[in-house]
């Protein structure tokens, strides 16, 4: 999943409007301006803090490598009906440079991956944001992950090898977006101003409505290619025919249709979004045969199905759908653990965090204890 500033933002204002209610006085003391933190200079990231350092923490760490090696055992599980003669729907065959390619009722089997918090390691980046009340928007985070410290998630890198080795088709799926700054939008580093230049590339709505300026205008790159070269820096195998870039900012959240694209087939999917840089729209096009798609991995649940994100659901009807769900989970889905940002904060920020621990108070429920011995 990728990083969404202005969704973290409203998570960062509905935390404080919750703790500001808080307290026999709180409906009756004045607003006060933001005031500086325990840890961060910025108040308003305090509620980062509690969960970056958990995403940070050995125990995290831990359910990252359990997660890859759960997903290793299912990738040789299929690795082993694809060797078993007498297994006829799984197979290899060779594909069209001469390489093992596992097979399902003929077609290719892929496996498709979210990046950020999945398999690249984010939460460096938020510890700058709370420690050193470093820039928050899309250019900083682009800096970030043209950076060394920039890093992959344990266990990651040697999973999608491993992936590759086995003949798998792994496709890699990030909301990344191309929006640099906002209109009048500074950080340390530089400005709209700055970036937009001639005026050439402006980053728009669909209607035409600039909204800021491109990634390739701050940067000399576009998040395309920044994503291409961090992830092979890293050690990931990738190419341009395996990663899709869907811009979020314009097309929305949802992953269905690069799902659909690797599931069905495509001839021409539009991807790669501004990577001559002044391009308004998709600069290239992916093509691929149909797959079967075996497994999926990310750390927000709308990256395996847009269920999670129906118009209906709020915070308790979306935990509680997870059960409809669960041959899937550690099979065919796995999750990544993720506490810093994504739709868990947004739904409980949306349902009112208040109402959502209420919702859950055993105490509130009527559960009181009662003694055994009566």
């Amino acid at each position: 999943m990728m990083r969404i500033k202005s969704r973290t933002a409203l998570c960062l204002v509905a935390v404080m409007l919750l703790l500001n209610g808080c307290g026999p006085a709180a409906e009756s003391a004045p607003v006060a301006e933001p005031a500086a933190g325990v840890f961060s200079p910025n108040a308003y990231y305090e509620y980062l803090v509690g969960s970056a350092v958990w995403q940070l923490s050995a125990e995290s760490q831990a359910l990252m490598q359990q997660a890859f090696a759960l997903a290793e055992d299912r990738v040789r599980e299929m690795a082993a009906q694809c060797a078993d003669p007498e297994v006829a729907e799984w197979a290899y065959a060779m594909d069209e440079d001469g390489a093992r390619m596992m097979t399902y009722q003929g077609r290719p089997v892929a496996i498709i991956s979210d990046i950020d918090d999945t398999l690249v390691d984010g939460a460096h980046y938020t510890a700058n944001i709370v420690g050193r009340d470093g820039d928050m928007n899309n250019v900083a985070f682009a800096r970030f992950v043209l950076s060394d410290g920039c890093t992959a998630l344990p266990g990651a890198v040697d999973f999608v090898r491993f992936c590759a080795d086995s003949g798998v088709q792994f496709y890699y799926v990030t909301n990344r977006y191309e929006r640099g700054y906002r209109v009048g939008e500074a950080d340390s580093a530089g400005s709209y101003q700055e970036a937009v230049g001639a005026g050439e590339g402006l980053y728009r709505t669909a209607d035409g409505t600039e909204i800021g300026c491109t990634i390739y205008q701050a940067l000399g790159k576009s998040f395309y290619d920044i994503t291409l070269e961090s992830m092979a820096r890293l050690g990931f195998p990738i190419d341009d025919q395996h990663l899709i870039v869907n811009d979020s900012n314009l097309n929305g959240p949802s992953k269905e249709a690069a799902r659909t694209a690797v599931r069905d087939g495509a001839a021409s999917y539009p991807n790669g979004q501004r990577a001559d840089g002044n391009y308004t729209g998709c600069a290239l096009t992916l093509s691929c045969p149909p797959h079967h798609v075996a497994m999926m991995l990310g750390d927000n649940l709308n990256d395996f199905t847009d269920a999670f994100s129906a118009p209906e659901l709020d915070a308790v009807s979306r935990a509680q759908l997870t059960e409809a769900y669960a041959d899937k989970w550690g099979r065919e889905w796995i999750v990544l653990p993720n506490a810093v940002y994504g739709d868990s904060m947004d739904y409980a920020a949306a349902y009112g965090m208040r109402e959502l621990l209420h919702h859950y108070d055993y105490e509130a429920q009527g559960q009181q204890f009662v003694d055994p011995s009566l």
